[in-house]
């Protein structure tokens, strides 16, 4: 408890930032049959770590999401170390989708994408998630406000990070060390010494 505790902390330090607007919002009014077209495709490709159940209570599971419904409501199940989400429930009118893997999650979501707001102050359209370090929240009009921690899949070095650190003083021994902690830096390539010494043959 007190890991998921800090997890969500840090993630909310980074991700909900009071005074900014959402990076971007998804709306699935009215993409009912995309949705659930997409996460049946997903499905198909990775059928372990995506589950469709009869209801809330998740006792029973169905073969099919085709007759869930339209969306009510999105939920984060669990969140890895450094915040990116591993696991989301998609709550429909009829049932609900369990949904496990980064990727997956990227594309299910990526199909209620309205626009993706850069912090140069452009924007940008996309058909999938840029990343899964996120935090989602329901806005009244049934639309969700997304705050976005970057591109990609969460795992490694962060490029914004490390250039944030470099902003803050530090050299790049110190940020690889922020990123990939308990390694050591060594050189595998050392040079030979080949020029000869004087009187040699």
């Amino acid at each position: 408890m007190g890991h998921e505790l800090s997890v969500r902390r840090a993630v909310a330090n980074v991700l909900l930032r009071p005074a900014r607007p959402p990076d971007f919002s998804l709306d699935f009014q009215g993409k009912d049959e995309t949705l659930l077209h997409t996460i049946a495709d997903r499905k198909e490709h990775q059928p372990e770590v995506i589950s469709y159940y009869k209801d809330a209570s998740k006792t029973e599971t169905t073969d099919s999401c085709s007759n869930f419904g339209s969306l009510q409501a999105i939920k984060v199940v669990k969140r890895n170390q450094s915040g990116v989400i591993l696991e989301l429930e998609l709550d429909f009118q009829n049932g609900v989708v369990s949904v496990q893997s980064e990727y997956n999650m990227r594309a299910i979501l990526g199909c209620g994408i309205t626009n993706i707001n850069l912090l140069d102050g452009s924007s940008v359209e996309m058909s999938i998630l840029p990343s899964a370090y996120i935090s989602i929240e329901k806005n009244g009009d049934g639309t969700y406000a997304v705050h976005g921690g970057g591109y990609g899949h969460g795992i490694g070095m962060s490029q914004n990070g490390a250039q944030k650190l470099c902003g803050q003083g530090f050299d790049y021994k110190r940020i690889l060390n922020y990123f990939y902690q308990d390694t050591e830096l060594t050189e595998l390539y050392q040079p030979q010494n080949t020029t000869k010494e004087e009187g040699g043959a």
